[in-house]
């Protein structure tokens, strides 16, 4: 499966991740790109969490590894902590679960959109057995 980039969203026909799955992934990432044009980039966080925590669930479900975190969140701190998680995919789970400040301003300039693209698009080219740079 090579996951194609349609201006924001992911295309994972005939993939590992299941149809199901993949439609949920899409539709959080197409939240988050709405919540971001409407310049509520807190909603747009936690969609992207949410796609991120998709995408992960199906990594481990992958790799046959039992499940016990419910939600986002959980799936994001257990993946950061996996000593078996390449750096890179921990750099943006560090991302994603960095807190906003007291002022709710993001302390990071990284794209929270584009980093979770890349975690989807490096979990799925891991799941088919091939390695993005």
């Amino acid at each position: 499966m090579n996951p194609v980039d349609t201006g924001g969203s992911f295309d994972y026909n005939g993939c590992v991740i299941s149809p199901e799955i993949s439609g949920k992934i899409e539709n959080e990432i197409l939240a988050a790109e709405q919540a971001r044009s409407e310049g509520n980039e807190g909603r747009a966080r936690v969609c992207a969490r949410r796609a991120a925590g998709l995408a992960i669930q199906a990594y481990y479900r992958a790799r046959g590894d039992s499940l016990v975190e419910s939600n986002a969140y959980s799936l994001l701190r257990r993946f950061q902590t996996d000593v078996s998680i390449p750096q890179e995919w921990k750099r943006i789970t560090d991302t994603l679960l960095t807190r906003v400040e007291k002022d709710y301003s993001f302390p990071s300039r990284a794209d929270v959109l584009a980093e979770t693209r890349r975690l989807i698009q490096q979990i799925d080219a891991a799941l088919k057995g091939t390695q993005l740079d």
